[in-house]
Formats: C-alpha cells, structure tokens, sequence
C-alpha cells in the first residue's frame, strides 16, 4: 500500500519503524488538523487487522471516516492474503 495517504479528513501513515519487534504494519490515523485518533495495527486473536482509538474518551467518525478507515484495513488484509 502506497502511504501516507491523505483522504478528505484523515490521513494515514506508516508508522512501523516504531514498533520494530512487530512483522506486521501499524498504520497511524490521525485527522488532516494534525490530531492522532488512532492506529490499524494487526490483532491475532482477530487475524486481521483493526483499528484501535487513541482517544481516552468515545472518539466520533461519521460514515465517511469509517469507509476511509474500512478501505485502508481492506488493502492491508489483501496484501497479506498475497504473502
């Protein structure tokens, strides 16, 4: 997956380099105001990969965040079908 990408309200980054015993990407999320909401990163007792908020309260995205959020976790799980 070509990142960053930078959608109408978000942006993504890879961010993997910070978790170096990891072998799976971690992806940031954070809004285009600079604010970090939260991370797609792998979970094994899900085999996918999800997203996990930040925020220490209820964090609000409307349908169109959680389709940009869908789509990137959708291209992650099919590069990984590939592997």
């Amino acid at each position: 997956m070509q990142l960053p990408k930078i959608t109408k309200y978000l942006n993504f980054q890879d961010i993997s380099k910070l978790y170096p015993t990891r072998t799976t990407q971690t992806i940031g999320v954070g809004n285009n105001s600079g604010e970090k909401l939260g991370l797609i990163e792998w979970r094994s007792g899900w085999r996918r990969y999800v997203f996990v908020t930040l925020a220490s309260e209820a964090l609000t995205l409307d349908s169109d965040c959680l389709k940009d959020i869908t789509a990137v976790i959708d291209e992650l799980m099919k590069e990984r079908k590939k592997v």
